[in-house]
């Protein structure tokens, strides 16, 4: 990001917003090259979170509207089977489509799980520190119920991207910016901490 070639990236992929927001998107330089290469990995992130999330408002909306659609002709239905391979606990939707229940998102080697969410989170601390993370910082990732991270005494002071779709923190350590934690929070269902510099 330091040598950016005057390109912008969306930090959250544009795709798994519905099709009208509210506000504008947070962006970070970034070469092109870069930002193109994740466009496929962007697709599948956001089948995972969608249908993952089916059962809340916003991401059944960009499920019906946008994944359904990748999902057409021969292209998509190669997709389609891709994804379900990569997936268990399949469900049906209340119209009748085949999705799936509990994502699997442990899969360290998949580009389109953790390391999105690691890209993610460190688009985030660019944002805010005008900064790259080092590389030379670990950053580990952990999925946690949102609902017992909401009992802990920890207030994070949540920033919110766009109701009911994304909104995250990122705090760091007072005196070494280089080590901190991020939450990420996708639908109000999908929960992950990020430890960084640790």
């Amino acid at each position: 990001m330091t040598h950016a070639d005057g390109d912008h990236d969306h930090i959250l992929p544009r795709n798994i917003f519905p099709t009208k927001i509210s506000g504008n998107l947070i962006t970070v330089p970034t070469h092109k090259s870069c930002n193109n290469g994740f466009s496929e990995y962007d697709e599948i992130f956001r089948n995972y979170l969608t249908s993952c999330c089916y059962d809340k408002e916003k991401a059944k909306e960009v499920h019906q509207t946008k994944v359904r659609k990748s999902f057409d002709g021969p292209v998509g239905n190669k997709k389609r089977q891709f994804f379900l391979s990569k997936v268990r606990d399949e469900i049906m939707t209340d119209d009748g489509e085949l999705i799936k229940g509990p994502l699997v998102l442990n899969e360290k080697d998949d580009p389109s799980l953790v390391p999105q969410l690691e890209r993610i989170i460190k688009g985030l601390y660019y944002h805010k520190l005008k900064k790259p993370l080092p590389s030379s910082a670990l950053l580990e990732i952990y999925f946690k119920d949102i609902h017992d991270f909401n009992k802990i005494d920890f207030n994070p002071q949540w920033k919110e991207v766009e109701k009911d779709v994304f909104r995250y923190f990122l705090r760091t350590q007072q005196g070494d910016d280089v080590k901190g934690i991020s939450g990420l929070v996708f639908y109000e269902k999908i929960f992950c901490l990020g430890f960084f510099g640790l």
